[in-house]
């Protein structure tokens, strides 16, 4: 069920984003239909925000039924609990992020209002039907793509003036940004449900152990981005300076600054790693020699060191965690798999969003308890109270030790086959030791034995024995 849950969102975010972008201005047939100041109005407003239709509802209803079931898991584990496990600490983010699409929207709305009511969108224009028409036809011009349809228009039908355009901070804008990141997390949450299944849990779970020794490489590579791009600035800075302030002189079009400042420089050392970088951007003059040189030779050191020695460590420490975590995926897949299975079967799980709006028939019976409780409660002793929710705490430590001992247990397990395998490798070891060595020793042993028949036969003690070619020569040797 709360599989069915999470893909009936996605299925309404992918509706969302299919079809909430509508050229409203097109929509309408200026030439037949007199459009009312109010219309306009409308039309400016959805035009600025993002229209409130069904699909728009079922995501503010998914929402608040997610608000609920991350507000009821704080309160029965606690955030020490709840923010240990990765997964939650997702879904609380892509929950912040979806509440600023929403404040954000709503901000927009009242904005977007504010500046229609405020003159009129097209005051200063007496015909409205070309004042549309002709904030359609300059809002799909490419010189124009920043300007919204709320500029005013001359009776010849050219842009004069602005009364509203894009800026870097807008509410709709923040809106849709989180709204895009929000919709990435919902879809990667799949992941969490995925982990149930034997085709691809014991995979996941190799990818998860991948995924830290790809947190590390970035560590490393921000390192060298950092000390690179503070590099290339101090480098570079200076003649991009003097070429945007020349150009703005001279009223023309800046060509580009890739090394400008230091959040350029990071950028263009980026994307150098995926070849998107033009070399052309690194030489400044022919007859700077010493700028030239040193450029070229920081950045062919960046790639070296970054897309040579950087990601082939990366791949090579990725190949080991994957044989590593494989040997016991199996293992660690059904440690995962039962967590999932405990979070469904607990007796506080709830109905999944947005069925856990509903007041059940528990939490009903739940809330008529608890109001006279919580009366009777008020005029007792404060040792009473305590007393009253002794069984519930007792319930609660044992609950959480049952679930240690089962972890301790599957650890020990774990522990004892990787011990089991290396000891099972020492002993073979050391029996591979014990053998060369008893080989050594006999063969010393005949070396002493021959040796002793050599200095008997010398003396006349005992006969000449058995002893190979070059042991008779050694006693030749000694005989004389």
């Amino acid at each position: 069920m709360h599989a069915g849950s999470r893909l009936t969102l996605l299925c309404v975010l992918i509706a969302s984003t299919s079809s909430w972008v509508v050229d409203l201005l097109v929509m309408t047939d200026f030439n037949e239909v007199n459009i009312s100041g109010k219309e306009v109005t409308d039309l400016y407003i959805a035009s600025m925000t993002r229209p409130l239709t069904p699909v728009s509802m079922l995501i503010l209803i998914w929402i608040a039924g997610m608000t609920v079931r991350t507000i009821k898991q704080l309160w029965t584990q606690g955030a020490s609990v709840y923010f240990t496990n990765g997964w939650n600490v997702m879904d609380f983010v892509q929950l912040i992020l979806y509440w600023i699409f929403v404040i954000a929207g709503i901000t927009a709305y009242f904005k977007s209002l504010d500046i229609a009511e405020a003159e009129g969108i097209f005051a200063r224009v007496p015909d409205i039907k070309q004042a549309l028409s002709g904030a359609n036809t300059s809002a799909h011009t490419p010189e124009s793509a920043t300007e919204l349809p709320g500029a005013t228009v001359t009776s010849n039908n050219e842009m004069q003036d602005t009364e509203h355009t894009w800026q870097d901070f807008q509410a709709q804008l923040v809106s849709e940004a989180a709204f895009a990141i929000a919709n990435v997390l919902s879809f990667l949450q799949i992941l969490h449900h995925l982990l149930a299944f034997a085709l691809l849990g014991p995979l996941l779970v190799s990818f998860t152990g991948m995924a830290y020794d790809v947190l590390k490489f970035f560590m490393i590579f921000c390192c060298l981005l950092v000390s690179f791009s503070i590099g290339m600035t101090q480098l570079y800075h200076k003649f991009e300076a003097l070429e945007v302030k020349a150009c703005h002189l001279e009223a023309e079009t800046c060509g580009d600054t890739p090394f400008l400042n230091f959040g350029k420089s990071m950028v263009t050392l980026f994307w150098s790693l995926f070849d998107m970088v033009d070399l052309g951007t690194l030489r400044v003059n022919d007859s700077l020699v010493v700028t030239n040189t040193v450029g070229s030779i920081m950045y062919a050191a960046f790639m070296l060191i970054g897309s040579i020695v950087l990601l082939n460590a990366l791949i090579a420490m990725m190949s080991n965690t994957y044989t590593r975590v494989e040997e016991n995926s199996e293992v660690e897949w059904k440690l995962a798999r039962t967590k999932i299975m405990a979070e469904y079967i607990s007796e506080k799980a709830s109905l999944p969003p947005p069925f856990n709006l509903v007041p059940t028939v528990k939490f009903v019976l739940w809330l008529f308890r608890y109001i006279p409780r919580k009366l009777r409660r008020s005029g007792c002793p404060a040792s009473q109270q305590f007393r009253a929710t002794d069984q519930e705490g007792l319930q609660n430590a044992a609950y959480k030790e049952a679930s240690l001992v089962l972890g301790e247990r599957c650890l020990r397990a774990m522990d004892m086959e990787r011990s089991e395998s290396q000891t099972s490798s020492d002993l073979k070891t050391l029996k591979n030791s014990v053998e060369k060595f008893s080989c050594e020793m006999m063969r010393i042993q005949q070396q002493l034995t021959c040796i002793l028949e050599i200095l008997n036969q010398t003396k006349g003690v005992v006969e000449t024995g058995d002893c190979p070619a070059e042991e008779a020569t050694i006693a030749d040797k000694t005989s004389r």
